[in-house]
């Protein structure tokens, strides 16, 4: 549950201040320069990774296939 809204009118003085103060803060920019670090081994690191992750998916679903009955595994084609 939400806590109490102020209803009140706008703060003025300070508190305005402290207020603009933080709308402000989003304004200014910085330019970020990123190179990427890309290099034969982390090409080779992804490619191994990409098999690894096949190979497992592909066993997993296999032992899966091979627990069912023939029947039972016909029985569910739709």
């Amino acid at each position: 549950m939400a806590g109490p809204v102020a209803t009140g009118p706008a703060p003025s003085g300070a508190a305005a201040n402290r207020f603009r103060g933080l709308a402000g803060a989003g304004a200014h920019t910085a330019t970020v320069h990123l190179t990427p670090q890309i290099t034969v081994g982390v090409i080779v690191a992804a490619v191994l990774l990409a098999i690894a992750g096949g190979l497992l998916a592909g066993a997993f679903g296999g032992w899966r296939a091979a627990q069912l009955r023939p029947a039972a595994a016909l029985a569910r084609v739709e």
